[in-house]
């Protein structure tokens, strides 16, 4: 059993990630046979100005900022 501190923490670190891989990880889970739907979002995710600020701030070691696009 969880409490609402260990709930809060966890919709934070969620909040904290790339917003297109998270609507990818939705969508698989929400539509697994959406084979189409989910190459779709993975392709947008890999080609996104996202993908380029996550490794930029992997190799400077400092926190992503992640806008969505």
């Amino acid at each position: 059993a969880g409490d609402l501190d260990a709930a809060l923490a966890w919709a934070e670190a969620v909040a904290a990630l790339a917003p297109l891989s998270s609507e990818g990880h939705k969508l698989g889970l929400e539509s697994p046979d959406d084979h189409d739907g989910y190459r779709r979002a993975f392709d947008a995710a890999w080609a996104s100005a996202d993908l380029v600020e996550g490794q930029a701030a992997f190799k400077q070691k400092r926190s992503p900022r992640f806008e969505g696009r």
